[in-house]
């Protein structure tokens, strides 16, 4: 570990490359990591919203109490 004619340590800007190099693949690693988990929070946020409740595979509850919607149930005498 020398120093070049005009001061600088030798392998200085090699090491730069390398570290940004570096930056950016662990950068596009957690931007992959957080763009999946928006997509898997998007169709989970989905199923909740609009699909029945027996359909969310990581809840995993079988709850009914909800299926039987306003629309549904309009002109039967069974009000929710």
């Amino acid at each position: 570990m020398g120093r070049e004619p005009n001061g600088d340590m030798v392998g200085e800007g090699p090491a730069h490359y390398l570290e940004f190099a570096f930056e950016i693949i662990s950068s596009l690693i957690a931007f992959w990591f957080c763009m999946d988990n928006k997509f898997v929070a998007d169709k989970e946020i989905g199923l909740i919203l609009y699909g029945k409740h027996g359909d969310c595979g990581i809840c995993g509850a079988k709850s009914i109490e909800f299926e039987q919607t306003y629309i549904s149930s309009y002109g039967s005498t069974n009000m929710i």
